[in-house]
């Protein structure tokens, strides 16, 4: 559907698809007190309407059984695509779209880490799971330049087994493209 909106010069846009040219309009104006009014401007379709509305946002939510299904699976560490596959076997019916589940887990992770930023709720996390840990600053500033975290029992095990060196890194695979590099050490007799 083709769409208008003005804009504060008085400029006509097109805005939505126009894929099949349909001639349907609606405007919408705010009223004072804030209650909206809508105008059919033309109200003739060029097309049938789909029977499928598979990818549209209000069919695709989640019901509240679903939302905890997936809090439980987002949890888990399970993957997107699996997350789907199991709703889909909960509900052959849904209309559910990956989109929705990558949605719905973006929303449920941010109302985890609530108001804190990533490095304040990865400090949070470090010390919530008895990780031990140490941050440096860059010079004159109060950018953290690097994180270094180990497990307690990874500790016990170094304190065990120190003879061993492995280093391991991996490039380029975090949204910020930085290595993460991983350590293993062993002290020679």
């Amino acid at each position: 559907m083709k769409g208008e909106v003005h804009t504060l010069s008085n400029r006509r846009e097109i805005a939505g698809s126009v894929k099949c040219e349909c001639p349907f309009r609606l405007r919408g104006y705010l009223l004072t007190g804030g209650d909206w009014s809508l105008k059919v401007g033309d109200g003739r379709h060029n097309h049938d309407m789909t029977d499928v509305l598979k990818g549209h946002k209000t069919v695709g939510l989640l019901n509240s059984n679903e939302r905890v299904h997936l809090q439980e699976m987002v949890d888990s560490n399970i993957p997107l695509r699996q997350m789907l596959t199991n709703l889909r076997k909960r509900n052959r019916t849904t209309s559910t779209t990956i989109k929705h589940v990558c949605n719905a887990c973006h929303r449920y992770r941010r109302f985890i880490r609530g108001t804190r930023n990533v490095m304040q709720h990865l400090l949070k996390s470090l010390v919530d799971n008895g990780y031990m840990y140490h941050c440096r600053k860059y010079r004159d500033s109060d950018d953290v330049s690097d994180v270094f975290w180990a497990h307690p029992n990874s500790i016990k095990l170094f304190n065990t087994f120190f003879t061993v060196l492995v280093l391991d890194s991996t490039y380029k695979t975090n949204k910020y493209r930085l290595p993460l590099p991983e350590f293993v050490v062993t002290r020679l007799p």
